[in-house]
């Protein structure tokens, strides 16, 4: 019998691996403990990684992948985030979702 959910957690898992090191790879992280300057290392981040053009080709604001792809990099800093809700769900969230993975809660 085939476990999909194991599955599914391996690969949330192994995205959340090679953001991780592609994000340490190219940001220097600030040794400011302003959090909003954490919006601001995950948007350049974003745009230097995606590009504003094709972010645009995909329906996908700014704001929104700085959200999805600090929670899933840094869920910490993106809690002492003041705007820390995006469309209802947050970071606290998906942060249960990665390490307490079920189909049930996906």
């Amino acid at each position: 019998m085939i476990r999909y959910e194991v599955i599914y957690k391996n690969l949330l898992r192994d995205l959340r691996k090679f953001y991780t090191q592609s994000f340490h790879e190219s940001v220097i992280w600030p040794k400011s403990k302003d959090p909003l300057i954490y919006e601001k290392v995950f948007a350049s981040y974003i745009v230097e990684l995606f590009g504003k053009a094709r972010l645009a080709r995909l329906g996908v604001s700014e704001s929104e992948m700085v959200f999805c792809l600090g929670a899933l990099i840094k869920p910490k800093h993106m809690l002492q985030n003041p705007s820390q809700n995006n469309n209802g769900c947050s970071v606290a969230e998906i942060y249960f979702f990665l390490y307490k993975f079920s189909l049930q809660r996906l």
